[in-house]
């Protein structure tokens, strides 16, 4: 039983807690607004230069991205926003990279493909200052929505760089399939904003495919609200803002309700 009101929030009381929110559900009846947030529970940012993400995907020092967590700077010139599918941005200066794109990534890379669940990369960090937490994953299987005039929302957006210069984190995944939704859907998995010379995080991934034969409806149709575009930069110097991520329409799987 979900008191009225409530909602899912990530518990993340120590580094490098993962943000994994996984569920079935036969029928749910939104009598209420229903809230699941894994916001910020992706890599994790901390006050070292590099922000975390995948290594392995365009690994580097100091003055290069980590993966998908963006690069940072030791002196003063902001982190770069972290990446998920979207590339994080740029900070203030051609010697850092931002975390790259987990899709389209280059160098001594390994680009992921297909329908892989990738937490947002941390954004960079400016020496202490601390980068923004990429945004965790949600992954649902809902045969069923119905209910009152409510909204089920889903947040997995990355966070904000801190003050004097840390670089946004990069917005995560959203997945949801079911047979039958008529009650509104709000997903948000946008990149976090960059702080003065930091750049902004990429944006994440949101895919909601219906599994019935007769479903056919546009995305547009049954999203009452998504975004997945990259955060803003800090809006000093050269500091660029993070690319958008991607969503997909809803497509007629049938396999996915067995």
């Amino acid at each position: 039983m979900i008191p009225n009101g409530a909602g899912f929030e990530m518990n993340n009381s120590g580094a490098g807690q993962g943000g994994l929110l996984f569920m079935r559900i036969k029928h749910l009846i939104l009598n209420n607004p229903l809230s699941m947030n894994v916001s910020g529970r992706g890599f994790q940012g901390s006050p070292a230069v590099q922000g975390s993400g995948i290594h392995g995907i365009g690994l580097g020092d100091d003055t290069s991205s980590n993966g998908n967590g963006g690069a940072g700077s030791a002196s003063g010139n902001g982190g770069g926003g972290g990446g998920n599918v979207g590339a994080g941005g740029q900070n203030d200066t051609t010697l850092s990279a931002a975390g790259q794109s987990v899709f389209n990534c280059s160098g001594p890379c390994f680009p992921i493909k297909g329908h892989k669940i990738i937490l947002g990369g941390a954004g960079g960090g400016d020496n202490t200052i601390v980068g923004g937490s990429g945004g965790g994953a949600i992954v649902l299987h809902i045969e069923q929505i119905t209910g009152g005039a409510h909204t089920l929302t889903l947040d997995a957006q990355g966070q904000p760089g801190a003050s004097g210069g840390g670089g946004g984190g990069a917005g995560g995944v959203i997945h949801l399939t079911s047979s039958s939704v008529n009650k509104p859907v709000a997903a948000y998995a946008n990149g976090g904003n960059g702080d003065s010379k930091g750049g902004g995080g990429g944006g994440g991934a949101i895919e909601i495919p219906m599994c019935a034969d007769n479903s056919t409806e546009p995305l547009a149709n049954i999203i009452a609200a998504s975004d997945v575009t990259g955060g803003p930069a800090g809006g000093v110097g050269s500091a660029a803002v993070g690319d958008s991520g991607d969503k997909s329409e809803i497509r007629n799987e049938p396999a996915l309700c067995q």
